[in-house]
């Protein structure tokens, strides 16, 4: 079993950006909209401190209507360069308001253009970072090419924002790949027949040895708060201690493709920039 190592994944991410970012007469610069405080914030701020980026953080509590008013108003600031809600979204939104970030500042690939652009292998400046993130997660490992993805059967569980965009994209690169959740019959068979697992549910220890073969990469996209008297712990959808010596490779969370994800995010804003061409 190896633990792949995310961080050194966005610190070569990171460092191209810092690089890049040099020959810019500006520093480019993310304006964040949250409904709630995370850990994703700060880690956020983290990275784009590390990267030399600017990052401006908005809290928001009201109607979808008034944040579509706010979107449009940042998507019209020069000062803002690229433009990203968080998620979970508050009650009172819908995912409808992401249509209303300028496709151009689209630093998440969320509106439906962009998704469309990537899923089916288009050039996009700016794709949907945490799908993307477990791409080149999958495709640092040795001999997990994109070529080499089209021979390997691919189950992603959950059909939420993140895996039914990843399950989509991948569907582009391999004739083998699944999507299980919570109505999907006989998931557990799916799961174990893969050869690459990637779990983004949100359900504390989902992922169990006992639902996966010997050698499966596993992937754990959750991220969850697990509370208990006196102490905070973030856990993902993945039992990782009872997996961990059955799997070939497999992340860990916290510390696993949440930095990638933020790597490729300060990317995303990088490349609108550039695209603008201001030097």
């Amino acid at each position: 079993m190896v633990v792949i190592d995310c961080k050194s994944i966005a610190d070569k991410i990171l460092d191209e950006v810092k690089e890049r970012r040099e020959r810019l007469l500006f520093t480019p610069a993310l304006v964040t909209i949250y409904f709630q405080k995370s850990v994703f914030t700060k880690s956020l701020r983290e990275t784009f401190e590390k990267a030399g980026l600017y990052l401006y953080k908005e809290f928001f509590d009201g109607s979808s209507a008034e944040l579509e008013a706010k979107l449009r108003k940042c998507n019209e600031m020069p000062v803002y360069h690229g433009v990203l809600i968080q998620t979970p979204l508050s009650r009172s939104a819908s995912r409808d308001v992401f249509e209303s970030i300028d496709p151009e500042k689209d630093v998440d690939g969320a509106t439906i253009e962009n998704q469309v652009r990537y899923i089916v292998g288009n050039e996009v400046i700016a794709p949907p970072a945490t799908p993307q993130a477990i791409v080149e997660v999958l495709t640092s490992l040795p001999g997990y090419s994109l070529r080499a993805l089209q021979d390997k059967i691919i189950t992603v569980v959950g059909k939420g924002n993140v895996g039914a965009t990843l399950a989509a994209r991948l569907m582009h690169i391999s004739p083998n790949v699944h999507v299980c959740h919570t109505r999907t019959r006989n998931p557990v068979e799916l799961i174990k027949r893969a050869d690459i697992v990637i779990s983004a549910t949100g359900a504390i220890g989902i992922i169990t040895e006992d639902k996966i073969k010997p050698g499966a990469v596993v992937i754990d996209v959750g991220y969850s708060t697990n509370v208990s008297p006196g102490s905070t712990a973030y856990r993902g959808d993945v039992d990782f201690e009872e997996v961990a010596h059955k799997a070939s490779y497999i992340t860990r969370v916290p510390g696993g493709v949440g930095l990638v994800t933020n790597a490729i995010l300060a990317r995303n804003l990088l490349r609108i920039c550039e695209r603008k061409n201001v030097y």
